[in-house]
């Protein structure tokens, strides 16, 4: 065995150092051991969204679902769940744009057969034209029942459409990033167990995806049981499939509005604005500016005007794209001011306007939901898997560097927040405006009422 083993200033670094060590059929292994009795290990597959076609979308989470439904030693799904239930632990799969991780949580006790479960579920499934009946309909199940033709359409025409996703659209018309993970109807009634086998094939081998152990282990013995188990799986040769990087549109409408089919009187504010991915030198210092621009905002909107309960700004992103996601709920009669404060607010930071108090405040905060973020092994996994899939650059990156961007670096991005696009999310129709037009429609009843009693009388 080949262990290319070195140490990963990973975020957060804390007490616990991390290690990588490669097999040679390819798989990453990325190791950091902790105090404590639970044992959580990852297994992170670039194949997520961002590589479907329209025709295959949903094949990643479809897949997803289907991997834990039997497996060569594990013959039917109650003896996947049983083997890690019995043993008191837990499991789970997330399917992301860039990924899909594949996670089990048991007693440290139990390390080894933690590992011979992951890898028989990862590379070892039972595809079945059966699962995929029965895990096709768990889907649609899981996104609300199937959509139907109208619903469709009114999708289309942009009713009920989240502000996130109209976003991703807008920024990348003719990129995967505008598609819901999910599927749609279409994509996953005509879903083939060809395909579904082909992206197994094609994106699931230990060359494309990396192993991610954190919790009560020795280091020197876990790497014994990761070559035992994982050190046969054939290097399949398969090469990263390529993703085009996305364009964004030269010229962005100032505003756009989005509406719900109901009757309510509260909405949804928000403002993007393109931003650099997680592989650009500036991501820190963008991020950074998020948090610092959620605080101000928390101030000018809650604190001063109470035009709203909270408010979030974020980095939506992926590697090589990502934009500024700003939004707030707050009551459709204080959209107009609310979106004036916010404008203004943007406006003033791009001419070069920072509070130094503030921002050290915001990095302060960054830092320390950061470190408590991941105090659990397993979300401290997840968060390494995430660094795994980020350039070789972005990896080496300590929590304190993450967060160590200069207030010229935040002015920097602020500048760059040029082309933004505000957004009102609401219902069609409040429910002063649903009672006014119940009393017109009342009144106009009630004269034809009278009309037709006067006629009838002459």
């Amino acid at each position: 065995m080949i262990w290319l083993a070195t140490a990963l200033a990973g975020a957060p670094e804390a007490a616990f150092p991390i290690q990588t060590i490669t097999l040679d059929n390819g798989l990453e292994v990325w190791l950091q051991p902790r105090d404590g009795q639970a044992f959580a290990a990852l297994v992170v597959v670039r194949g997520g969204g961002r590589y479907e076609s329209l025709e295959s979308s949903g094949a990643s989470h479809l897949l997803e679902h289907m991997l834990f439904t039997g497996t060569e030693r594990f013959p039917d799904e109650r003896a996947l769940r049983n083997f890690v239930e019995e043993r008191g632990g837990s499991f789970n799969g997330h399917t992301y744009d860039e990924s899909v991780r594949y996670r089990v949580f048991l007693p440290a006790r139990y390390q080894r057969d933690a590992l011979e479960w992951l890898e028989q579920v990862v590379y070892h499934p039972l595809l079945s034209q059966e699962q995929l009946d029965k895990e096709r309909e768990v889907v649609f199940e899981e996104r609300g029942g199937r959509d139907g033709w109208w619903m469709r359409k009114l999708h289309e025409a942009g009713f009920s459409q989240s502000i996130w996703l109209e976003a991703q659209r807008l920024y990348w018309p003719d990129s995967m990033l505008g598609v819901r993970r999910i599927g749609d109807d279409l994509s996953l009634d005509a879903m083939t167990l060809e395909r579904i086998e082909a992206f197994h094939a094609q994106h699931y081998g230990p060359e494309n995806s990396a192993l991610v152990l954190v919790g009560a282990f020795e280091p020197e013995v876990v790497l014994v049981d990761v070559e035992q188990v994982f050190g046969g799986l054939a290097d399949g040769q398969r090469a990263p499939v390529a993703v085009p990087p996305p364009a964004t549109p030269s010229s962005l409408p100032e505003r756009q509005c989005l509406w719900d089919l109901g009757i309510w009187d509260q909405a949804t504010l928000g403002l993007t604005c393109p931003a650099v991915g997680s592989e650009d030198p500036l991501y820190p210092a963008a991020d950074l500016a998020a948090w610092y621009l959620q605080d101000l905002l928390f101030d000018e909107l809650r604190t001063e005007r109470a035009l709203v309960y909270g408010v979030s700004a974020d980095i939506q992103g992926w590697s090589d794209a990502g934009y500024l996601l700003v939004s707030a709920d707050m009551d459709r009669r204080k959209l107009r001011e609310a979106e004036a404060v916010l404008l203004d607010v943007m406006q003033e930071h791009r001419g070069g306007a920072l509070d130094q108090v503030r921002l050290e405040r915001a990095r302060q905060q960054a830092m320390g939901l950061t470190e408590i973020g991941f105090e659990e092994s397993i979300d401290r996994a997840h968060m390494l898997g995430a660094t795994w899939l980020a350039a070789p650059s972005a990896r080496r990156m300590t929590s304190t560097a993450r967060w160590s961007a200069s207030a010229e670096q935040v002015r920097q991005v602020f500048a760059s927040w040029q082309s933004c696009t505000t957004w009102r999310q609401m219902a069609l129709l409040s429910q002063r405006q649903a009672w006014a037009l119940v009393a017109a429609l009342g009144l106009g009843l009630l004269g034809l009422a009278v009309w037709r009693v006067r006629r009838l009388g002459r």
